[in-house]
């Protein structure tokens, strides 16, 4: 590129950020206007946050005690994260009516305000086009799309976790003797507080700040009365909240994950490689792709020293040493949303790569070599779009560990040959023609990940099924519905409640996890108020003689796509209807 077009686009500059703005808020805008209805991605939980918003307009606003559908026969008070999510979906609800698409429309509003606080962090710690190729790459991330209009909490967690870091950076810089840039360290401090309180894994963070701190003050840290202060801040309201949900969990056996699931790293974790494994394809497929690995390992090697690398790399050990803390959930593919966390130091990591390359003088030789690797780049990028093959977690074990290794030896030659930055550009072109070409690559990887995401229909034979079933059931009446798996290879214990059912059919009941399916389960629960089983034809099958003594109990009122509504009610009461 000659000088004169990067004149034009340092020109242009602010209107290309523009640009990358609105790119973000399309792609952010897919599917965003279809109600709960099975074309969702995360069943379970937009299914719980969209019960928990119904719920407090019907049972009151009292935004400390949240509740949920599969209640039992319980007041259905549940430990989770601090509620101001599905509460303020709730209070759209009592302004607006009950319309499914303003839950969405709120995160969707998150989700722009975290892609503006990004682009303006990109561009204080990057040059101007590695702050647009990071701004890119977080606006094309396809976990970062997938929450973005979706009912859950991390598109509001995510966006006071981003702003966070911005305010926090900010209130570094803008100290100085005598100036405590007091409005940029409260804003920090509120902002890490929201983030902790949206999800308690956003605590993490911490270690970034740490490692600032550590950098700017060393020692003196420990006698800093604004950052004592900020720690009472950022912590102090989610130690509250979660000691409170903890007792809800204690008092009424109801959670969202937090006490009713293993999480944590065990010895055990060391014997199953499907951990380890899961782990790092989670981060490589999704997060960083194969190719932005190449590009942000470049970056490193380039510039070890640069701003956006000495906030980045700590922002990622902390990310990563949650992930590995948390293995037993952060390894599943179910969990992937847990890893939008390294997303926003990943991309600042591929800003800075772009960056060191755009800084660089290619001859034509090297600029002819690229071309000519694009080639097969190109080609292999389509076979993988056509297949689906490595930038989906399902991809098959071979090209996961091709992936691996590729990414780990070009890591190897990146540190040994990045040493001596400058030396290392000049002995090491291969590196840099590599990362040239993975830059493009990586871009595309992320945007046909994004396209292979659009239009979930996950769970829309279940849907199907629920608007058969919901007249067959009497107002009022409680139902059992089936659950998930007790236990995984990954966790003895699992939270196997599935909301999905109770929310379509607007009925509260119990759920039974797939192992504990019996009849002596069933006739517990239907001494305790159940009227009628939501019943998983496989889930049933799955344990012998369950379905045989089902169908001898009781009446099947209907079925619909691989379900069956059970009348649990005595012969009388089902016989003379409702």
């Amino acid at each position: 590129m000659t000088t004169r077009r990067y004149s034009w686009l340092r020109a242009h500059r602010r209107w290309l950020f523009a640009a990358i703005l609105v790119l973000g808020a399309g792609v952010r805008a897919i599917d965003l206007w279809h109600s709960v209805d099975g074309r969702i991605r995360e069943s379970w939980r937009e299914s719980d946050e969209a019960a928990i918003a119904r719920n407090y307009v019907r049972e009151g606003m009292n935004i400390l005690y949240p509740r949920i559908d599969w209640r039992g026969d319980g007041p259905g008070f549940a430990e989770m994260e601090f509620p101001l999510f599905p509460w303020t979906i709730a209070a759209l609800y009592k302004t607006f009516g009950f319309y499914e698409v303003l839950g969405r429309i709120l995160a969707y509003t998150f989700a722009l305000a975290t892609l503006a606080i990004f682009l303006a962090l990109a561009r204080r710690l990057l040059p101007w086009r590695g702050a647009l190729a990071a701004g890119l790459f977080f606006a094309l991330s396809p976990l970062i799309v997938r929450i973005s209009n979706a009912l859950q909490p991390e598109a509001l967690m995510l966006l006071a976790y981003i702003a966070a870091v911005y305010t926090f950076i900010r209130w570094l810089d803008a100290r100085a003797p005598g100036r405590e840039a007091v409005g940029w360290w409260l804003l920090a401090a509120i902002a890490t507080a929201l983030a902790i309180l949206a999800k308690a894994t956003a605590a993490h963070i911490g270690v970034l700040f740490a490692a600032l701190l550590w950098r700017r003050y060393r020692w003196a840290t420990a006698r800093d009365p604004l950052v004592w202060l900020f720690a009472v801040i950022a912590l102090v309201p989610s130690a509250l909240w979660y000691g409170h949900a903890h007792h809800l969990w204690v008092t009424y056996g109801n959670s969202l994950g937090l006490s009713n699931e293993d999480h944590w790293i065990g010895l055990d974790v060391f014997r199953e490689s499907s951990f380890t494994l899961g782990l790092i394809t989670a981060e490589l497929f999704y997060v960083w792709t194969a190719a932005g690995a190449i590009t942000g390992i470049y970056g490193i090697a380039a510039a070890p020293r640069a701003p956006a690398a000495r906030v980045a790399i700590p922002w990622l050990i902390g990310a990563m040493l949650f992930y590995v803390a948390a293995i037993r959930t952060t390894a599943n593919s179910w969990a992937l949303y847990y890893h939008v966390f390294s997303v926003a130091p990943v991309a600042l990591l591929f800003g800075l790569g772009v960056s060191q390359l755009a800084r660089l003088r290619w001859r034509a030789g090297a600029l002819r070599a690229i071309a000519v690797a694009m080639v097969p780049c190109a080609v292999g990028l389509g076979y993988v779009v056509a297949h689906d093959l490595p930038i989906g977690y399902g991809s098959s074990r071979a090209v996961k560990l091709g992936a691996i290794v590729v990414v780990a030896g070009f890591l190897l030659a990146a540190i040994r040959r990045g040493r001596d930055r400058a030396a290392g550009i000049k002995r090491s072109p291969v590196l840099a023609v590599l990362a040239a070409i993975a830059a493009p690559a990586a871009l595309l990887l992320l945007a046909a990940q994004v396209a292979a995401d659009v239009h979930p229909h996950r769970e829309t034979g279940n849907y199907e099924a629920a608007t058969v079933f919901a007249p067959r059931i009497p107002a009022g009446a409680l139902i059992l519905s089936s659950g998930g798996p007790c236990h995984t290879v990954m966790a003895h214990h699992v939270a196997y409640n599935q909301s999905y059912m109770f929310y379509w059919v607007d009925r509260k009941g119990f759920d039974v996890c797939v192992e504990q399916q019996s009849m002596a389960r069933v006739d517990s629960i239907v001494a305790r108020g159940a009227q009628f089983f939501v019943a998983n034809d496989t889930l049933v099958h799955s344990q012998p003689g369950f379905a045989a003594d089902l169908d001898r109990r009781f009446p099947v009122v209907a079925t619909s796509n691989g379900w069956s509504l059970y009348d649990l009610r005595p012969a009388e009461i089902g016989a003379h209807g409702h």
